[in-house]
This record gives structure tokens, C-alpha cells and sequence, in this order.
């Protein structure tokens, strides 16, 4: 059973403006700053150029079967391996339907602070169809010796998290 997306998005606004969150020690949310790339918090390490490296996918767009460039029944190589195709070398040029990052291709989606005091949310304004993309995340690139500087950091405080 599957509810119509306009009713569950509308369960869901209320269970949000409904909740409430008994933490009173909490810090969070912290305030929301809107980027449109990552930001790396070190000095930045060049990356090894797919060609270099091997990965170039060996697909052959046939004109009128879009599918072939890249999509998800071609059997690309990079994609089956979570790779995007590099959007200068692929084969498959403008037609490679494995550039979704690169081309922003996701789900129209609202940020909004949830009223339970837990911190900021996503949800997509939009019905997903299996397999599609919803958003990439973009945020702060920091290494490992940061990770545990700020783990520590955050000892006995509640909602937080670090993606890896």
C-alpha cells in the first residue's frame, strides 16, 4: 500500500508541526547557509583524471535509443560501478544519461527547520519513480584528523551527525 504523494506529504507536515522534541540542552539547529558547491576545509587534493585511471566507458549512442548513451539498460561500466562518465570523454557526448551530478539533474526539493527542535530537513516537493536521484549532498569536505576533532567536540550533545 502506497499513499497518494499529496496526502503523505501533508501526514508528514503535521507529524513534523505536531512533534515536539524534549531536549533542552541542545545547541541545534544551527543556522542554514544555502552552497551550490562542496567546501573543502583543507587544501584540496587534485584528482586523478579518469583517463589516467582507465575509466572511460565503452558505450555507443544509437540515434533514436537514448537508452544506449549511458542510461541504466546499457550495461556502462562506470555506471554499474557508481561512476559518473566524465562529461568531456564519454563516447556518448551531450546524449550520456550518466551526468546526473554534473548536469544537477535531482528532484526539486524544500529545506525547512523542523518545529521539533531537531534541526533542518529535506523533503522533496515531488514524487520519486524508483531509481531516480534525489539530491546531492553538498556541505563542508574535511579530513579525518577534523572528524575526530569535532566528534569530540560534540560529547553529550544530541543531533548531530558527519556523513562519510
Amino acid at each position: 500500500f502506497r499513499l497518494p504523494y499529496p496526502q503523505a506529504r501533508e501526514l508528514m507536515k503535521l507529524e513534523f508541526e505536531e512533534a515536539v522534541c524534549l531536549d533542552t540542552k541542545s545547541e541545534f539547529p544551527t543556522p542554514f547557509v544555502a552552497i551550490k558547491r562542496n567546501k573543502y576545509m583543507h587544501e584540496r587534493q587534485e584528482r586523478v583524471e579518469q583517463e589516467e585511471d582507465g575509466n572511460k566507458c565503452q558505450c555507443i549512442f544509437v540515434p533514436g535509443m537514448e537508452e544506449t548513451a549511458c542510461g541504466a539498460m546499457s550495461n556502462c561500466m562506470l555506471r554499474d560501478l557508481f561512476i559518473e562518465c566524465h562529461r568531456k570523454r564519454c563516447p556518448c557526448g551531450k546524449y550520456c544519461l550518466n551526468q546526473r551530478l554534473q548536469r544537477s539533474q535531482w528532484a526539486k526539493c524544500s529545506i525547512f527547520k523542523a518545529s521539533n527542535g531537531r534541526g533542518w530537513c529535506l523533503r522533496t516537493d515531488e514524487e520519486l519513480s524508483p531509481g531516480q536521484l534525489a539530491v546531492e549532498y553538498i556541505g563542508e569536505v574535511i579530513t579525518g584528523a577534523e572528524v575526530e576533532r569535532r566528534t569530540s567536540g560534540y560529547a553529550g550533545k544530541r543531533h548531530t551527525y558527519l556523513l562519510k
